[in-house]
């Protein structure tokens, strides 16, 4: 569905969803966070159609974990939906999170007991320092991020929209060099984009237009450093078999 209200905004339609006849005044009651939005937008539900967009998982995961929980970083264990252990391969979704959290929530504790031992220490006192006021993104690059990786990294994927994609966001980054938080954001565009790229298949709920298949070949977790993605040849490395 996701893919279908995509490719109708893509060609310049306007996908609605129309409660009219088929929810009528029952949508006020039932579904009252949406005719709420509706209302505060200026749309009336029980006359109007509800405009809809698609929606995607841009990439699913998280911090890097080992069967215990236990990340790189000494001290520092992650689950659930913060966490990616690979438990659900390519498409962890929704109440999969649930067995994560329970799961690995459990050997977390477990491995925290364990590294404790019988007579833990209190953590030693941690002053922060005072920073200055960072640099604010500028809301109409971040607007250009935002649309660039919904064109071209959403719902329906190819290599010459995910190129381009790649292309805006070096713009982007040049046009505020200085802005911490506009390079958290640009790097973690860029790995997505890097990472989609590269994985000439469709798995999950990353959709290849020009790869529609998904590859014989057993499905394997893949790791990749933001310099690596930087340094990222333009012809995608994967080919399926």
């Amino acid at each position: 569905m996701a893919r279908g209200v995509f490719a109708q905004t893509q060609a310049g339609l306007a996908p609605a969803l129309d409660t009219r006849q088929a929810l009528g005044t029952s949508v006020l009651r039932d579904f009252t966070a949406v005719a709420a939005a509706c209302l505060k937008i200026g749309l009336d539900p029980l006359t109007d159609p509800i405009p809809v967009a698609a929606a995607a998982h841009y990439h699913m995961g998280g911090i890097a974990t080992d069967h215990t929980g236990q990340t790189s970083l000494p001290g520092l264990w992650a689950c659930g939906e913060a966490a990616s252990t690979g438990l659900h391969g390519a498409n962890r979704l929704a109440s999969n999170g649930l067995l994560e959290a329970l799961v690995y929530g459990q050997r977390c504790a477990v491995a925290i007991d364990a590294a404790l031992g019988a007579s833990p220490t209190d953590a030693p006192t941690n002053t922060l320092p005072n920073l200055d006021a960072a640099e604010v993104p500028d809301p109409t690059l971040v607007a250009r991020l935002r649309q660039s990786m919904t064109d071209g990294a959403g719902v329906i994927r190819d290599a010459p929209g995910l190129q381009r994609t790649l292309d805006d966001i070096a713009e982007i980054e040049v046009a505020q060099p200085t802005c911490t938080a506009l390079l958290n954001m640009t790097a973690t565009a860029t790995l997505i984009a890097t990472g989609a790229l590269n994985r000439c298949e469709s798995r999950g709920a990353h959709f290849r237009s020009d790869y529609p298949e998904t590859c014989s070949a057993i499905g394997s977790r893949s790791f990749q450093t933001l310099a690596e993605a930087q340094a990222m040849p333009t012809t995608p490395q994967m080919e399926t078999t």
